[in-house]
């Protein structure tokens, strides 16, 4: 069995409840492993869908271009979607201090929201009808 991204999605809920008093690193974790969730997911299903996508990390402006670029204005949403998360992922692991793409602070309710998002994402992508997204 496959790695499911899902699971990065959980891990960054799990890591920010606030029993866990989770700390800045904590959300700043979170925010990526929300970005890697939403991100894997999307290029599993193009892949699927016989897009040929490059293994280095070219591949996330390529997702992107691919979502953002489509016909279907679903997938196109979920595409604009995918690249704010990437912005929060960045500003989570290269920004070390403000301004940030958000304009919020990594606290604990960020990340828990980020977490949220993530599923939400998910649940929303994978439930798109395999017509919808773009032919290669």
């Amino acid at each position: 069995m496959s790695f499911d991204p899902a699971a990065f999605a959980r891990v960054a809920a799990q890591i920010t409840t606030p029993k866990t008093k989770p700390g800045e690193e904590h959300i700043r974790t979170a925010c990526g492993r929300a970005y890697y969730a939403a991100f894997l997911t999307a290029r599993e299903r193009l892949i699927a869908k016989g897009h040929p996508l490059p293994s280095d990390g070219t591949v996330h402006g390529k997702v992107l271009t691919i979502l953002t670029g489509a016909e279907d204005r679903d997938v196109r949403a979920l595409g604009h979607e995918l690249q704010n998360f990437k912005g929060f992922r960045h500003d989570a692991d290269y920004v070390l201090a403000g301004p940030y793409r958000s304009g919020v602070r990594f606290e604990q309710w960020y990340g828990a929201l980020l977490a949220k998002s993530a599923h939400q994402w998910i649940d929303r992508f994978s439930g798109l009808a395999q017509s919808k997204l773009p032919s290669k």
